[in-house]
C-alpha cells in the first residue's frame, strides 16, 4: 500500500465526508508527494485541512472547494495538481433523502462520478478508485440505483484508457455522519425513545479506519474495472444494536429507555447484499477482500445512454421521469410496494402518468378511503400525488420535496391542518406552494384562520373528488 501511495499526487473527492476524511488521514500517512482534498462543503473541508495541518502535513495538502459536476473546477484542479491517483468518495448517501430528491441523486452520484472518471482519462491519471455500497445490489432505492448507474460508468470506460478503474464496494460503518450509532446515542441521551424501522432490520457494519484501510489494499492490488468487496462479517440487527447501546449507557432497554418501531422507510430493505444473483465474490490477494466476477452482459454502448455535463439533462426536476429513467438503466431496481405507512414516496401509476409539466399535488388526510379517491381523480387528470395520513407526516416530506400544491383536511388527530400550516410556515424560507384546506364545516372562523396561517383558499368538503378540479386549476392558474 506504500508504494501505491509514496511519492504520488493523491486527490480525495468527497474529502470532508465521513470516508473521505479518513482516506485523508491514512494516504497523508503514507508519504505521498501531494494530498489533494477535493470538497464542495466549506466547513468539513476546513475541519480536515485543519487537523492535517495539527498533524504536521501542511507542506503536502491542499484544499480545492469544488463540486464534482463543475466541470471547469474539475479541469483546473486537474490541470494545475495534475492527480496520479483519485478516490472518488463524493457522493449523497441517505436513502430516506435521495427518495424525495432523485434528480439530485442522479446529479451527484451518476452525473459527477462521470465527469471525474472522464477527467481522469482525460488528464492521464494512473488509478481511478470508485467507493461504491451494498445498496448498488439489487437496489430498491434511488440511492442505490444511482450507485449502481456509477459502478457501471466506472465499469465502461474506455479500456484504450491509461486510467486504471477499480470499484471498492462496502456496507454501513460505524459513526459515519447521519449513521445509526450517533443517532441511538442522541435519542438515549434526550431520554428516549430509540427509534427502529423494524425488528428485523439488519446491516453490515465495518469501523471507518477498517473500511479504509482496506479499500487502499484493494487499490494497490486492483485490476481494470474489477469490483472488490470488503467482507463485512454477518449482519447486525439493529434491534440488538440499540439494546447493547442502551445497556452500555447504564440503562435497562424497554424500562428505563422505551423503544419504538416505525416502519421501514421509502427504499430501505430489511437486510442488505454485497454481491448481486449474477455475481460471484471469489478471493482475492489480500485477505478480507473479495473480487466480483460477473456475467459480462452489460451493454457495450452503456456509456452513451449516461448525459455527459448537466445541459444534456432535462428530468432532473421530475422526480418521478428520474426514477423512470433509472428503473432503465438498472432493471433489478425496483422500489418496494407502497404500505399504509405515510407516504413519501411514489408509485409505478404515477410513473406512468408523469410528464414535463405533472404538476405534484401532495395530499394531507387521515381518511385513506377520501385521500386515495381524491389521488384517484386527480392521478387520472395528468397530476402526479403524494399522500400524508396527518400534518406530522406532510410537515416531514416538506422539508426535503417539493409540492406544486398542497391540500389539507383542517381536523387530523396527529397535527391538524391549522397547525401543520403553522408549523410549515415558521420552518419554511421563501414562498410557499399553494394550499387549499378542506372542511367538514366552513364558517367564517375557519377561514379567518387558515388564510391567516397561509393557506390560500378554504372550501366545504366535496361530495365527489371530481368537484375539486376546478378548484385546484383556478388555484395553480393564479400563481
Amino acid at each position: 500500500m506504500r508504494e501505491l501511495i509514496e511519492g504520488k499526487r493523491v486527490l480525495v473527492t468527497g474529502a470532508g465526508g465521513s470516508i473521505g476524511s479518513e482516506l485523508c488521514r491514512q494516504i497523508a500517512a503514507g508519504c505521498p508527494h501531494a494530498l489533494i482534498l477535493y470538497e464542495r462543503h466549506e466547513n468539513s473541508l476546513y475541519t480536515i485541512l485543519s487537523e492535517l495541518t495539527d498533524k504536521g502535513y501542511a507542506s503536502l495538502t491542499h484544499g480545492v472547494l469544488g463540486d464534482i459536476t463543475d466541470i471547469s473546477r474539475l479541469h483546473d484542479t486537474f490541470n494545475e495538481y495534475r492527480p496520479d491517483i483519485i478516490f472518488h468518495a463524493a457522493a449523497h448517501k441517505h436513502v430516506p433523502l435521495m427518495e424525495i430528491n432523485p434528480g439530485e441523486a442522479f446529479k451527484n452520484n451518476v452525473l459527477g462520478t462521470r465527469m471525474v472518471a472522464e477527467a481522469a482519462s482525460q488528464f492521464g491519471v494512473e488509478r481511478f478508485v470508485l467507493i461504491s455500497t451494498d445498496k448498488a445490489v439489487n437496489p430498491s432505492s434511488v440511492m442505490g440505483a444511482t450507485k449502481r448507474v456509477a459502478e457501471m460508468v466506472v465499469q465502461d470506460m474506455p479500456t484504450a484508457s491509461q486510467t486504471r478503474f477499480l470499484i471498492v464496494r462496502f456496507g454501513n460503518v460505524l459513526g459515519s455522519n447521519g449513521s445509526v450509532v450517533p443517532r441511538f446515542q442522541g435519542q438515549i441521551k434526550a431520554g428516549g425513545p430509540v427509534t427502529i424501522t423494524h425488528p428485523e432490520v439488519r446491516r453490515y457494519f465495518m469501523l471507518i479506519p477498517e473500511a479504509v484501510l482496506l479499500v487502499l489494499h484493494a487499490a494497490a492490488i486492483g485490476e481494470r474495472s474489477n469490483i472488490y468487496v470488503l467482507e463485512m462479517g454477518g449482519q447486525i440487527k439493529l434491534l440488538d444494536l440499540a439494546r447493547n447501546l442502551i445497556r452500555l449507557s447504564g440503562k435497562v432497554p424497554e424500562k428505563d429507555i422505551a423503544i419504538q418501531f416505525i416502519g421501514l422507510r421509502p427504499g430501505e430493505k430489511l437486510e442488505e447484499e454485497l454481491v448481486g444473483e449474477r455475481e460471484i465474490a471469489k478471493p482475492s490477494a489480500v485477505e478480507k477482500i473479495l473480487c466480483i466476477q460477473s456475467e459480462n452482459n452489460q451493454d457495450k454502448n452503456f456509456l452513451a445512454k449516461i448525459p455527459k455535463n448537466l445541459e444534456e439533462v432535462c428530468v432532473l426536476s421530475h422526480p418521478l421521469s428520474v426514477v423512470k429513467y433509472l428503473q432503465k438503466l438498472v432493471p433489478t431496481f425496483q422500489q418496494p410496494e407502497k404500505t399504509e405507512q405515510p407516504v413519501l414516496g411514489i408509485t409505478e401509476n404515477s410513473i406512468s402518468k408523469v410528464t414535463d409539466k405533472a404538476k405534484l399535488i401532495l395530499l394531507v388526510d387521515d381518511d385513506s378511503d377520501a385521500r386515495g379517491a381524491v389521488r384517484a381523480t386527480l392521478e387520472s387528470e395528468g397530476y402526479v400525488c403524494v399522500e400524508a395520513e396527518h400534518g406530522a407526516a406532510a410537515l416531514e416530506w416538506l422539508e426535503n420535496g417539493h409540492a406544486d400544491l398542497v391540500i389539507t383536511d383542517n381536523q387530523m388527530p396527529v397535527l391538524g391542518g391549522f397547525e401543520f400550516l403553522q408549523q410549515w410556515r415558521d420552518k419554511a424560507e421563501g414562498i410557499l406552494p399553494p394550499v387549499i384546506v378542506l372542511s367538514g364545516h366552513v364558517d367564517w372562523s375557519n377561514k379567518e384562520k387558515a388564510l391567516r396561517v397561509g393557506a390560500c383558499a378554504v372550501y366545504q368538503k366535496p361530495c365527489h373528488p371530481r368537484e375539486l378540479l376546478p378548484i385546484i386549476e383556478r388555484t395553480l392558474n393564479s400563481q
